[in-house]
């Protein structure tokens, strides 16, 4: 048909919409951050990885989440540059359904 506008493809972003987060706050709390930091935490990586994005780059999820968490560690005073404190949010984050 001419002049058709449907997309190609569709993507959703479902974190927070259809999936519950707020376990994730207990995984902040294992390394040494407050768990009401969550939402900042993830608004954080929305807009980098959005930044990035626009500004016509690519980045993994998994970078973007890893430098809001080493941000937030170096702001807030939790376990900093602690390989295992960085271990242990990974292995949170990879059990997430």
């Amino acid at each position: 048909m001419p002049g058709d506008l449907r997309p190609s493809v569709l993507v959703l972003d479902v974190d927070e919409t259809v999936t519950d987060m707020s376990p994730l706050a207990a995984r902040l709390e294992d390394v040494g951050l407050p768990g009401r930091l969550l939402p900042t935490w993830f608004a954080g990586v929305l807009r980098d990885g959005m930044a990035v994005t626009l500004a016509g780059g690519t980045v993994t999820f998994a970078a973007v989440a890893r430098d809001g968490l080493r941000t937030l560690l170096a702001q807030e005073g939790g376990f900093g540059s602690s390989a295992a404190a960085r271990r242990k949010w990974r292995f949170a984050w990879s059990g997430r359904p």
